[in-house]
């Protein structure tokens, strides 16, 4: 809901219709700490309406949809998760979704590593993006910030 800062650690999180875990509103922080979640019917985890969490060493897979979807001006930070086996991208970022990615290793997902699309502008560095069907980072029509 929106306005919590809750800490959510060390939690399994499986075989939902929706997203495994849904964070949103300007004022809801939360810290999501080495939960799995896996087995969706949508994605992992769905950031949106200006949220801001902290997605610290959480493990994403095999969700029907994007590991990570972030919309709408939600700005996380990802840091050091392991987002794979996916039925579209490890991450996906539009619709003015934001976010810092950080150190993370996605792979196997069925599109690609990470996805900016549609006014979404993540930044992302040192992620290692590797065995995807498709390619590793895509930017379409997005502002994308990478590090030269």
């Amino acid at each position: 809901s929106s306005g919590a800062t809750s800490r959510v650690a060390a939690n399994d999180v499986s075989r939902n219709r929706k997203a495994g875990v849904l964070v949103w509103g300007g004022e809801t922080r939360p810290l999501l700490c080495r939960n799995t979640v896996h087995d969706g019917e949508q994605a992992g985890i769905y950031l949106y309406a200006a949220a801001r969490a902290v997605l610290l060493r959480n493990e994403v897979y095999a969700n029907a949809g994007a590991g990570v979807l972030i919309t709408e001006g939600a700005h996380p930070l990802l840091l050091e998760n392991m987002l794979r086996d996916g039925g579209d991208a490890g991450v996906l970022v539009h619709e003015e979704g934001r976010g810092c990615l950080v150190g993370n290793n996605v792979h196997s997902n069925a599109t690609y590593g990470v996805a900016a699309l549609n006014g979404g502008c993540p930044a992302a560095s040192r992620n290692w993006l590797h065995g995807r069907r498709q390619g590793g980072l895509l930017v379409d029509d997005a502002e994308a910030a990478l590090p030269p």
